[in-house]
């Protein structure tokens, strides 16, 4: 989905990876996207910001039952965010 994100006009997708420091392992992932429906000068002004939303679709996919991983990918995902969103929307959390 990110790449599709990509190639979406007016939608910037992020990717998060959580990695056990110390196997090595991904823990689990994370995909959004930011939608802006104003571009242009438009955009540029508090309008923009209102119109701007961010969503995770699907919640992250973590490996395990492990709640701190899914807490320290969405606050990771939340500070990339914060401020230039009118609202983040997280859709389910999943466990593999």
């Amino acid at each position: 989905m990110y790449y599709v994100y990509e190639k979406t006009k007016n939608y910037f997708p992020i990717k998060l990876c959580a990695v056990n420091e110390i196997t090595g392992k991904i823990e689990g992932v994370l995909n959004g996207v930011t939608i802006c429906e104003m571009t242009g000068l438009l955009g540029k002004t508090l309008l923009g910001e209102f119109s701007t939303r961010s969503i995770i679709e699907g919640g992250p996919l973590v490996s395990g039952n492990s709640i701190d991983c899914i807490s320290k990918m969405v606050i990771e995902y939340d500070k990339k965010k914060y401020k230039k969103n009118l609202f983040i929307r997280k859709h389910g959390t999943s466990m593999i």
